[in-house]
């Protein structure tokens, strides 16, 4: 009860904190006045007070309601809400829809004493904060944040190798690397985080969907390297989702050489691993077919081999290249972070 009682409460709080951090980020809109007594908004009126004294000189009113608030308590602590936004406008003139705004923030636990390092008032502070950005972002872009309305995605299966060749000392005969595990692991390979008003579909709907169009993730990227749009498309509206995320593997390199290592401070014969990877991923919308976001990503991974009570061990061929692989799916989750802060500018 206790808990309920102090979700409650901060629910309570959320929107003072939203006027609050909304009132600071607005002042970055050039030639617009805040008439915060009746959440209104004023262009090109200089004299914020005067106008305050009637509501004629308001330009617009901008109407604000939480709609979803919550708070997750486990290994970290996370306070998110979302708010929708619309913005009346005096006179004629025609007025945007209704947008949504989404902010979340998160905690992790001290280290020495029981419980979370910010307070639940801090956490619904950086998260107001973060609605305040993509509201402004909103009123001078006209571009609503990614995944703050209610929302369906499908994350294919990437597309990957099975095969991969190990280049040893130069030599001009590679020999091959199996790569049974990077098959198996080709649902999660690729794993955005998504909002929580976002629907992610069941992997095994996807699969299904896919089994019955006769599509494996390889026909979903056309050669020369661009994604086939209309089938993604065809394959997300059969899924009934608003986005689909699709990946792949571009390339994959192993290379390994001798070197000479110490085993108790004796010189011992060992090799050196090298594995790069090259990533890709996109974002479609299923409505329109239209690409919003994708980027490709390469990592390096170095394996050695290390003497352990006089026996030597190195990773295998398939975990480097394994090893890369994740690596570069982990640039490419943070590039689609990066893309989605752009609306917190």
């Amino acid at each position: 009860m206790r808990v309920l009682d102090r979700r409650a409460s901060l629910r309570d709080q959320a929107r003072a904190a939203v006027m609050d951090a909304l009132m600071s980020r607005l002042g970055v809109i050039p030639g617009l006045s805040i008439l915060q007594q009746e959440l209104s908004v004023s262009a090109g009126n200089s004299d914020a007070s005067e106008g305050a004294s009637s509501k004629s000189n308001s330009d617009a009113a901008l109407h604000l309601g939480i709609d979803r608030f919550g708070v997750r308590a486990g290994v970290e602590r996370r306070v998110w809400l979302r708010v929708k936004a619309k913005l009346d406008r005096s006179g004629n003139r025609t007025a945007p829809p209704a947008f949504y705004a989404f902010g979340q923030a998160r905690t992790g636990m001290t280290l020495f004493q029981r419980g979370f390092q910010k307070t639940d008032l801090q956490l619904l502070a950086a998260a107001a904060d973060g609605i305040a950005k993509e509201i402004v972002h909103f009123l001078m872009t006209g571009e609503e944040a990614l995944f703050a309305r209610t929302s369906s995605v499908a994350i294919l299966p990437a597309a990957v190798p099975s095969e991969d060749e190990k280049t040893i000392d130069g030599s001009s005969e590679p020999q091959p690397v199996p790569l049974p595990a990077l098959v198996r692991q080709r649902d999660v390979l690729f794993q955005p985080e998504l909002t929580p008003v976002t629907e992610q579909i069941d992997p095994d709907h996807v699969a299904a969907a896919m089994l019955l169009m006769d599509v494996q993730p390889r026909d979903l990227w056309r050669v020369g390297g661009k994604l086939d749009n209309e089938l993604v498309k065809e394959l997300g509206r059969s899924l009934d989702v608003d986005y689909v995320f699709a990946s792949r593997v571009v390339d994959l390199d192993l290379t390994e050489d001798t070197v000479t290592v110490t085993d108790a401070d004796q010189p011992r014969h060992g090799v050196l691993k090298h594995a790069t990877a090259q990533v890709e991923g996109a974002l479609m919308r299923t409505s329109d077919g239209a690409v919003i976001w994708s980027d490709r990503r390469e990592a390096v991974t170095a394996a050695r081999t290390e003497y352990v009570r006089h026996q030597a061990r190195i990773p295998t061929d398939e975990q480097c290249c394994l090893d890369a692989t994740r690596v570069a799916y982990a640039y490419l989750r943070l590039s689609l972070e990066e893309y989605k802060r752009k609306f917190e500018r």
